[in-house]
């Protein structure tokens, strides 16, 4: 393999792929090396360690996910914001977003143990879901939309943890419906 910037890109897809698949847990940079055809000092010659390439990997992956670009189409959608919300927690939850949630929260484990390290990932984080939500609930004539929007986006945080850890979709659909419609104070928000 060359060591331009286009072998750099691959070795980052490569990478990426790997870690969608096997995820964090046990990742070292033999293992990597191996998974992808590549070998370990072709990855420190383009990344200089393995929590350079991790960090570069994930941010791009969740980046690019679809996630939050199909979020926005649902929250901007037509309706009640209730009914927006439970379709943008559906989209959430769909079975093939698991790999993101299951690498997004690894990486906000690490992010908690070094902030330092990954400051802006967590400044990101912190803004993510919150920044999506204020303007639908805004736009819903719901007073006071940024303490509602923090209040959804956390609900979505514990019930993606939830979802992680094996509950049913169809009770954390029940209980996304109950929470939203009690954080927009039990008044089906106008669109």
């Amino acid at each position: 393999m060359t060591s331009g910037p286009v072998a750099r890109d691959k070795l980052l897809r490569n990478a990426e792929r790997y870690i969608l698949r096997h995820g964090l847990l046990d990742l070292t940079l033999t293992a990597l090396a191996e998974g992808i055809g590549s070998n370990r000092r072709m990855l420190l010659y383009h990344f200089s360690s393995l929590d350079e390439l991790v960090r570069e990997a994930v941010g791009d992956i969740i980046a690019r996910r679809e996630l939050t670009t199909r979020l926005i189409d649902i929250l901007d959608g037509d309706g009640a914001l209730v009914d927006r919300l439970d379709a943008a927690w559906a989209h959430i939850a769909d079975p093939a977003q698991e790999s993101w949630h299951r690498l997004y929260f690894a990486q906000l484990g690490r992010a908690i143990e070094d902030p330092s390290t990954y400051e802006a990932f967590l400044d990101q984080s912190k803004m993510r879901m919150t920044s999506l939500l204020v303007d639908a609930v805004a736009g819903a004539g719901i007073p006071e939309p940024e303490p509602v929007a923090r209040s959804l986006s956390a609900l979505w945080s514990g019930l993606q943890i939830a979802l992680l850890s094996g509950a049913g979709r169809g009770d954390l659909a029940e209980a996304h419906h109950a929470a939203a419609v009690a954080l927009l104070g039990g008044v089906p928000a106008r669109r």
